[in-house]
């Protein structure tokens, strides 16, 4: 039997070991997040694209069937999109329908289109840019009051 040796190798990881993991996963981690905030938002863009259609559609279906006897149209703001069932817009009237979006912005902001009643028809071709930084959408709505996304 030898003298036991005080200066064995003990097994573990280094210093050195274990700051390069960290690093490795330090910049993994950054770039999942990256990718997964920009996946959000682009998201979130074509969700407010998507509302903003439909409600486009919702007040050309209620000019058509003249429900109320009044004009309906859509006024887009640069964070609200808002049915509204008077001609003009009026902001304080009790039967607008508003909807909070993202941030966005909107090339002619405040965007209103107005649909007429029983032929749901605008009284000129209309074009909606939108914007979040990234993405981009265009809403084109003929003088027939079809709507192109």
């Amino acid at each position: 039997m030898g003298s036991p040796n005080i200066y064995r190798h003990n097994p573990g990881f280094t210093l050195i070991e274990l700051v390069l993991t960290l690093a490795i996963s330090s910049l993994l981690s950054t770039s999942i997040v990256s990718v997964s905030l920009n996946s959000m938002q682009k998201y979130f863009f074509t969700a407010d694209v998507a509302t903003i259609i439909r409600l486009l559609e919702t007040a050309r279906a209620q000019a058509l069937s003249n429900s109320g006897g009044n004009v309906h149209g859509v006024r887009v703001e640069n964070n609200a999109v808002i049915l509204f069932f008077n001609d003009p817009y009026n902001s304080s009237s009790m039967s607008n329908i508003k909807l909070n979006t993202g941030t966005r912005t909107v090339s002619n902001s405040p965007y209103e289109v107005q649909f007429e009643p029983f032929s749901g028809k605008t009284i000129a071709p209309l074009l909606l840019n939108l914007t979040n930084g990234q993405s981009n959408a265009t809403i084109s709505i003929s003088t027939n009051g079809v709507i192109n996304p």
